[in-house]
């Protein structure tokens, strides 16, 4: 099987993409319809991206942070004003940002930090737990010390649209394509087949 060049330079990305997504190995095979094993044989040897599966991976991994990047610009702060609010809030931008609970302490803790100027300590001081359960103890424990409102809300889902698409932006890079395009993408794979193919 003659080597590209392109499908090599992504399957050695492969790791750092997962990285950008919050995704494990299980993970994505199961969105590409592979097992782990091939995942696995991927990162380990670059070789085996073969045209097929550096399809599948594209368009699993950009439809992935496309889904993420409207789902979270679909949130509408104001359905959260109220304090009762701020656990299912901080649920649904981290369901719909890929956020993981330590992920979204970032974000949380990025964006509110000149308001609340210990955020950071106070998510480090929670019990293990949903982002729901933290979210209310962060108000029964800190009630006196925060007061949730709109504000805060549009902050955190800023900082989240922010990252993701920093995490966008990224992907492009690693892709070298200008946008997420199925077309670009194959163009790239047809380019890789000269040996004097040279992404960067």
């Amino acid at each position: 099987m003659k080597l590209n060049n392109y499908l090599l330079s992504i399957g050695n990305q492969m790791a750092e993409i997962r990285q950008i997504l919050g995704i494990t190995q299980e993970e994505l095979a199961k969105m590409m319809g592979v097992s782990r094993p091939t995942i696995v044989k991927i990162e380990q040897d670059p070789t085996k991206m073969t045209k097929a599966l550096g399809y599948a991976f594209f368009s699993s991994v950009s439809y992935e942070i496309l889904k993420r990047l409207k789902e979270t610009e679909c949130i509408n702060p104001d359905e959260y004003e109220r304090e009762k609010d701020m656990g299912i809030f901080l649920k649904n931008i981290a369901s719909s940002s890929g956020t993981t609970i330590s992920g979204l302490k970032r974000v949380t803790t990025m964006a509110l930090s000149k308001l609340i100027p210990n955020i950071g300590t106070i998510w480090t001081s929670l019990p293990k737990g949903n982002i729901a359960e933290g979210a209310t103890a962060i108000l029964k424990r800190y009630g006196g010390e925060i007061k949730w409102d709109l504000d805060k809300a549009k902050l955190i889902k800023e900082t989240a649209e922010k990252k993701l698409q920093d995490d966008h932006k990224r992907m492009l890079a690693i892709f070298n394509l200008n946008e997420l395009s199925v077309l670009e993408f194959g163009e790239e794979i047809e380019k890789g087949e000269d040996p004097d193919y040279d992404m960067w």
